[in-house]
């Protein structure tokens, strides 16, 4: 008994020190930078851009534990990883599997469409994937 009120006693703790800002931040040293076994997706400009962006979020998300049911919606997907990193570039700095800049991109590409950082269309039309 005593055991179960110190745990709640520190993880209530632990909540209450983060700030209220930092969403569920503290999650963060639970989750792998990097994905080796993940392929990178295409450039966010290549017309075949859509698919592999997918597949590599997806494969991300299932190799740090998450069942594939939840990694195929990329809208919820996106909401998760704001939930857990407060802003779509911490979430982009955090990984290593590729650079920042393509992170954000690949994401603005996938999302909002339009042009990544370089000027290119988004798959060359400037659509949206979603």
């Amino acid at each position: 008994m005593k055991r179960i009120f110190v745990f709640t006693s520190i993880f209530y703790l632990c909540l209450s020190l983060a700030p209220a800002h930092a969403g569920l931040g503290f999650m963060k040293i639970f989750l792998a930078k990097t994905h080796p076994s993940c392929t990178e997706a295409l450039p966010a400009h290549d017309k075949n851009f859509c698919p592999t962006f997918k597949a590599t979020a997806k494969c991300t998300c299932t190799s740090a534990g998450l069942p594939g049911s939840m990694c195929d919606n990329m809208n919820s997907l996106h909401k998760r990883m704001l939930t857990i990193f407060s802003s779509q570039l911490a979430a982009c700095k955090f990984q290593q599997d590729t650079t920042t800049e393509s992170c954000l991109d690949s994401w603005n590409c996938y999302r909002v469409g339009g042009k990544d950082s370089h000027g290119h269309l988004c798959q060359t039309t400037g659509a949206a994937c979603a």
